[in-house]
Formats: C-alpha cells, structure tokens, sequence
C-alpha cells in the first residue's frame, strides 16, 4: 500500500470519526433543548393575542407602562377618586357607600383582563343587585379610548356598568403597576382586600362571599 493510499484511509477515518461525534452530541443536547414556538418571545411571554387568553394561568398580570406602583391598603378607608359613566357623567366611589363595593381595573389590551370577564359579568348578574361592580377601564385615548371600549363592552355580550378612568385618579390610587388589578370595599368604607391578577369564578365568589358577611 503506498503513502497516497495511507493517507485517503486515514482522513476518511477522521471524517468518520468527526460524523460519528456529532450525531452522538446532537442526541445527548437534543432533549434539553425545547424548540422555540413562534408563538412565543424570550422568556416565554405569550405574543399571539387570539391564543393569550386561553393560556394565562390565575393571578397573571400584565404591567402598565408610566404606571407608579400603589400599596395595598386592607383595613384603611378607601381613596376616592371620580370616573365618567357611559353618559359621561362624573361618578365618585363615595357615592356608592353603603353597599359592598368591587372595583376592577382593566383594559381591553389585557389578556388576563378579557381571561376574568365572563366571570365577573356573571357575577355582576347573580349579585348586582347586592353589590356594586364598578368595571374600571384605563382609558388612555389612545389604545382604549370611550367608544372603542363600548364597542367592545356590547359585542362581548356584557352587562356589568363600565366607567372610564379618562384622569387616571383611579389607577393612581389602586391600579398600580399591573393589571388586572380588583379591589373590595366593605360597605362602610373600608378595603377588605385589593388582588392583583386574573382571579377564577371560584376566587371571585369566595370574596364577594366574605364582603356579603361583612354587612
């Protein structure tokens, strides 16, 4: 055998060698690497709108940009504060006490927001005559402003009373940094809880329970 031929066996044993290496490092890499779904971003924040709301988990939020975070006030007075109805006629929290109050901070951006509607709507239905709803929307003209939100209250099918909080004293004082954000008021006044997250109709009536047990 002469050196020419040497030398072809020993760089295919080599090529061979490097092929063999790679097909065994791609397999033992393989199960730790998850593939990248494109509906996803880095970190695994869902970005398709249609499919968020399906796939949020309880207690998801989502940030308010230019938002300052509130501190949660269980036991103090309630702020007040003043929204517009869909009159556009100015509307105070006060004016509701005497009757448990919820308040929910929202937007129609929000994923988690849209995820818990249904549930309070349903609520809104079966207890509105008892407690007061105040459906709060972060009305910032430009991604919500008054009539795309009534727009989208009525195609959606629901009934619970939406107020805009066009002036952001609402958000000041509750909203915070994330949404959504739900806050319970006893009838005297007085925060029972604020919860930050998309809560379950499971959650939602366990509250709306205590607040009535309170009276």
């Amino acid at each position: 055998m002469n050196k020419r031929v040497k030398t072809l066996i020993i760089l295919a044993a080599v090529l061979a060698g490097g092929i063999i290496a790679a097909v065994i490092g791609y397999n033992a890499l393989s199960p730790r690497v998850a593939p990248v779904d494109a509906s996803t971003s880095a970190g695994g924040s869902i970005t398709t709108a249609s499919d968020a709301a399906s796939q949020l988990s309880q207690g998801e939020t989502v940030s308010v940009p230019g938002a300052d975070g509130a501190a949660e006030s269980t036991g103090e007075a309630a702020a007040d504060f003043t929204v517009l109805d869909n009159e556009g006629k100015e509307v105070r929290l006060s004016e509701h006490f005497g009757k448990p109050v919820v308040i929910n901070f929202w937007a129609t951006w929000c994923p988690p927001c849209k995820q818990e509607m249904p549930a309070f709507d349903k609520a809104y239905q079966e207890r509105g005559d008892i407690v007061d709803f105040m459906m709060v929307n972060l009305t910032d003209g430009v991604r919500d402003d008054v009539l795309s939100v009534q727009e989208f209250v009525r195609e959606s099918g629901y009934k619970f009373p939406v107020y805009f909080d066009s002036a952001r004293q609402g958000a000041a004082e509750y909203g915070g940094m994330y949404i959504p954000t739900t806050v319970f008021i006893n009838a005297d006044g007085t925060v029972l809880e604020t919860y930050s997250g998309a809560m379950s109709e499971d959650k939602l009536n366990s509250y709306l329970d205590t607040l009535l047990s309170l009276r």
